[in-house]
């Protein structure tokens, strides 16, 4: 049998102009932020687990480096770089 990584948290298209599509293949409840490159949160939201894809906008984030971070049920984060053109 295959071993889940990680690492299940995936992000595109990265670069993202006007959207950001999110994958998470978890089971519960995840809390998602999202952080500036200096580490400043500007939006989170909780989701639960039917719903595994997420379309989000990004039309009104300035251009630069961000950093998504998903909390899962149990506590353990997990990031993905993303950058906003």
């Amino acid at each position: 049998s295959a071993t889940k990584e990680p690492s299940s948290l995936v992000v595109f298209p990265n670069p993202a102009q006007n959207y950001l599509q999110i994958e998470f293949q978890e089971q519960g409840n995840t809390n998602y932020s999202i952080f500036t490159h200096l580490g400043q949160s500007i939006l989170t939201w909780q989701s639960s687990s039917t719903q595994q894809t997420l379309n989000f906008s990004t039309i009104g984030l300035s251009n630069g480096m961000y950093v998504l971070q998903a909390t899962k049920q149990n506590g353990e984060m997990v990031y993905k770089k993303f950058v906003k053109q």
